[in-house]
């Protein structure tokens, strides 16, 4: 509904755009609407555009070239439909979202069901050109010719057929900074006028861009990155060395430089884990082997395959081991054990996510290691500079300010004469880890907004201000949306925040990870203690992977502290486990129900060739709802 403030601003601007095109308004003393509107509107007349033309005449791309620009922008629409998953309960169904070229060609449309003058009535399909010629004046149109976020609303939309309209629009660039494309976000709701949806397309464009030029470097280097600080393989189907990056002629020095065309185990040796790996095209991450001349490595190994899913090889990196694996120290990735689908797939995001030095959001289950991913995307953005850990639920409320941003002396009682560094200014120019983010008390959120957003702080009783250059990981076990709707969490500062959002499953999640996991921290406690290799019997190891883990690896973990006290002779046996796991029901139903849709899941997975779309539509299922089960059950 239209206040009367609306109507009567909505006719002075339909008023002021008629006496513009007819030439009888002075454009110096307009200051009703924008000036970049004002020449839009000029520009749109020039081209022969008139107000009462429709949107239906708007020209649509044969469908030979809408096939070839699909294929050229894919990674732009992948990225964008990824980053629009992350906004799901923010956008709702009173939106239009519109993904187009540079040109003004659509290439994604997905209408919302809830609007009563849907864009549904304008002929809006992908293929349609919809640019400052086709339809003059309007969001979609400016924001690729301003480069840079703009709304337009009503009136001020050069075509009448839009006046109930209201359109933000954010361009998106490519690595080189050229322009790829354009987000915008249409409804018909004058109440879902205001700001909020401005700084909403601009987050989720620069959501949209973060992982679109990531997507770019990955194509750029997938093979044989020589940016990258391991060495990387390509072998081909038949087991024959394909490509090889430097970094790779370099560990294998001992072999001689020509690498490629030799069979792989002529170098590697035999590798009965790799081997299975190729053979079965799984992926295998963060594992151990052992190479003739080289020792211990870290190696991970990932499928390639064509368009059509068939695979023709795989890439292997390889990073030679300075430390035996048991005793890592916990600051890196090489120390987080886990090789199922989903654990692999957030290490992999996470390694990406650190070398863009940007704010990460760290969402988990109490105990899933939020704090060993901060740490090991410090050891990459970082190294060598401070890592501060802050936990906002365990500082006082009314010392939380000085902690975070320090005080100068005497600014109140108690506080040292000299003053004192804060949290923040501690890390400096490393990494500040805030964990528990959404216990940080509300009036000291705009705080932090402002100092990200500045990179300079201000301590308390103080006014001299002193730049910080830190990066920020932040980590919740706590739905934070649910936080913003009560009013106890800031939206721009989730925003903020969730750049680069990882979500690290929980340990119910990641299958067989339960038993890697158990291995390592057996093997870890007979290092610890002098004694035997302790090992689990099969009762123990069906009890442990049935168990659901609230309480995650840092369960785990206690658990087997306690098993292993309590065993005799180095075997953990199911009545050496704590009660509360070893008695717990498992429901045979409700087990046989989950592997009964796994297997629907993957089989339709399979005949589809892996197109979660066609999968979803053969199962009944939404797109969003089938990702979550993927991922659920590590398919």
């Amino acid at each position: 509904m239209q206040t009367e403030e609306d109507k009567v601003y909505n006719e002075r601007v339909k008023q002021l755009k008629l006496e513009i095109l007819n030439g009888v308004v002075d454009l110096s003393e307009v200051d009703l609407v924008q000036p970049v509107i004002i020449d839009s509107w000029i520009r749109s007349s020039n081209y022969g555009l008139k107000a009462h033309l429709s949107p239906r005449t708007c020209p649509v791309i044969p469908k030979a070239e809408m096939e070839k620009l699909l294929v050229e922008n894919r990674f732009l629409i992948n990225a964008t439909l990824s980053s629009l998953r992350q906004f799901e309960s923010v956008l709702n169904a009173n939106y239009d979202i519109i993904l187009s070229d540079p040109n003004g060609v659509n290439l994604l449309v997905m209408l919302g069901q809830n609007n009563n003058i849907s864009f549904k009535n304008f002929n809006l399909v992908p293929g349609t050109v919809w640019n400052e010629k086709t339809i003059g004046t309007s969001a979609m149109s400016l924001a690729p010719i301003l480069k840079r976020p703009i709304q337009v609303c009503g009136p001020e939309i050069f075509l009448d057929d839009f006046h109930d309209v209201a359109g933000s629009s954010a361009p998106i660039f490519d690595i080189k900074d050229n322009m790829a494309g354009v987000l915008s976000i249409g409804t018909v709701f004058y109440q879902c006028v205001n700001s909020f949806n401005l700084s909403l397309v601009a987050s989720i464009a620069e959501l949209i861009q973060k992982e679109f030029q990531l997507a770019l470097y990955e194509e750029m280097y997938k093979a044989t990155n020589e940016a990258s600080d391991e060495a990387m393989i390509t072998v081909d189907g038949q087991g024959f060395i394909a490509y090889v990056n430097q970094l790779a002629v370099s560990l294998f020095q001992h072999v001689g430089n020509d690498l490629i065309g030799r069979p792989f185990d002529s170098i590697f040796g035999n590798q009965p884990k790799i081997k299975k790996t190729m053979k079965s095209g799984r992926s295998l991450s963060n594992t151990y082997i052992d190479i003739p001349k080289l020792g211990s490595c870290q190696c991970s190994v990932s499928p390639i395959r064509d368009r059509q899913g068939s695979r023709f090889g795989c890439l292997i990196s390889l990073k030679r081991c300075k430390a035996d694996p048991v005793t890592t120290n916990g600051d890196s990735f090489a120390a987080i054990i886990g090789s199922s689908a989903p654990i692999r797939k957030i290490v992999s995001m996470s390694r990406r996510f650190a070398k863009c030095e940007s704010n990460i959001l760290l969402q988990g289950e109490s105990g899933t290691g939020k704090e060993l991913f901060a740490r090991a995307i410090h050891n990459i953005s970082r190294p060598n500079r401070p890592f501060v850990a802050v936990n906002c639920g365990a500082i006082p409320k009314t010392l939380a300010e000085s902690e975070l941003f320090g005080y100068e002396g005497g600014s109140f009682t108690g506080a040292e004469r000299q003053g004192r560094q804060g949290k923040i200014e501690y890390a400096g120019n490393g990494t500040l880890f805030l964990d528990e983010i959404g216990d940080l008390p509300l009036e000291l959120q705009p705080i932090l907004l402002r100092v990200l957003e500045e990179k300079q702080i201000v301590r308390v009783g103080g006014t001299r201000s002193i730049q910080v250059d830190f990066q920020l990981v932040a980590a919740t076990n706590k739905n934070l949306f649910d936080l913003m709707e009560k009013g106890q969490f800031r939206e721009d500062l989730y925003y903020r925040l969730a750049i680069f959002k990882i979500v690290i499953p929980p340990l119910r999640e990641r299958g067989q990870d339960i038993l890697l996991l158990s291995d390592h921290f057996l093997s870890a406690l007979a290092q610890k203690r002098g004694i035997p290799l302790l090992t689990l019997n099969r009762s123990a190891k069906n009890i442990l992977t049935q168990y659901s883990w609230p309480g995650n690896v840092r369960q785990l973990k206690h658990c087997l502290t306690y098993a292993a006290s309590i065993s005799s002779d180095g075997v953990i046996r199911s009545e050496n486990l704590p009660e509360e796991i070893r008695l717990t029901p498992v429901s045979g139903e409700e087990e046989s129900v989950h592997n009964a849709e796994m297997e629907s899941i993957r089989q339709a997975l399979k005949k589809s060739g892996h197109n979660v779309s066609d999968a979803a539509r053969s199962l009944g299922l939404s797109r969003a709802t089938l990702y979550r089960k993927i991922k659920k059950y590590g398919l």
